[in-house]
């Protein structure tokens, strides 16, 4: 920037003194605030700094000259006798309040890490909408490892458990990939507190979905060959915040699909036994104390068997002994 560009975006003339100079400084600063217009507020400043320096570059070379014996003996002055002769508005009077440097403002701090995290609270619940509609979470799952970040490695708290339940219950629901909703509430549960049953943040019915999310998570991570229609009943059910919402759909669809909820059972008694007590029976498993399960019925019929086979032998041998 040069000193004529320097004039002009402060509106003063080369013969402006410091005074002037300072005042339409004031005065075009008060309408660019630091937080509303950056780019012209460091523009007014650099021309401001730029005259001034400029202006007292010029002062100490006037001064040099003065001092210079060549220049005053010519004129038979000395410089007690020039600054004598200069006129009393060149300098300011005694009554006259010095003119200060005006303060520099402040730059605004950085939001902080848990200011931060609630504005990606807010990102994240505006595109949660748009997630539901198309399929697509990988916009929101940016934003959460995003939030996570913040929470693993500055010091923020993690996000809040209703948020990772909506968002991680509705993926399961409709995302084509459970992936990204599995590495995320995985990573959730490490850095937060409300699972552990001595926190007293949620509800203990609140604490009990998460509980048996966390176990449908681990379910579908350790279950690649799971059927989807299953685990998204599932977590259709728990997304409601009611257990029970969905067992006839998965009444319907295991007998529509009885090899796949033979498999999806076995696996949920593996990984998930809350959620195998609540959904074993409508995925095919009976639970009638006279026939004692699948299982047990078929113990049952296999000692039948070995007992009329048992009965058999004896009579023969009864037979060939008499």
């Amino acid at each position: 920037m040069s000193p004529d560009e320097a004039r002009a975006i402060l509106d003063v003339d080369a013969h402006t003194d410091a005074r002037t100079l300072k005042r339409a400084y004031l005065r075009k600063i008060k309408k660019a605030k630091p937080e509303r217009d950056p780019e012209g507020f460091q523009r007014l400043r650099a021309a401001y700094e730029l005259l001034e320096s400029w202006r007292e570059d010029s002062e100490w070379d006037a001064r040099d000259e003065w001092d210079e014996p060549s220049a005053l003996s010519r004129s038979g002055e000395t410089n007690a006798d020039f600054l004598a002769a200069l006129p009393s508005s060149a300098a300011p009077s005694a009554n006259e309040a010095p003119i200060l440097d005006p303060p520099l403002p402040q730059a605004e701090a950085p939001p902080s890490p848990r200011d931060q995290l609630w504005t990606l609270v807010e990102a994240i619940d505006a595109t949660l909408e748009t997630a539901l509609e198309t399929g697509t979470f990988a916009a929101t799952w940016a934003l959460i490892d995003e939030a996570l970040d913040l929470a693993e490695f500055e010091a923020a708290p993690a996000p809040p458990a209703a948020l990772i339940f909506e968002i991680t219950t509705a993926a399961l629901m409709h995302a084509s990939d459970p992936e990204p909703a599995c590495q995320a509430f995985s990573r959730w549960s490490r850095l937060t507190t409300d699972l552990d049953p001595s926190s007293a943040a949620l509800e203990d019915e609140e604490r009990a979905c998460l509980l048996l999310l966390a176990e449908l998570v681990e379910f579908v991570d350790k279950s690649p060959g799971c059927p989807p229609p299953f685990y998204a009943l599932i977590a259709s059910a728990l997304h409601e915040r009611d257990p029970d919402a969905r067992r006839v759909e998965l009444s319907e669809l295991a007998e529509a699909r009885p090899s796949a909820a033979r498999k999806t059972r076995a696996q949920l008694h593996h990984h998930a036994p809350s959620l195998a007590a609540i959904y074993s029976a409508s995925l095919g498993e009976t639970t009638d104390p006279q026939l004692g399960g699948e299982r047990a019925q078929f113990m049952r019929k296999f000692l039948q068997i070995l007992l009329k086979a048992g009965v058999v032998i004896l009579i023969i041998g009864l037979h060939f002994c008499s």
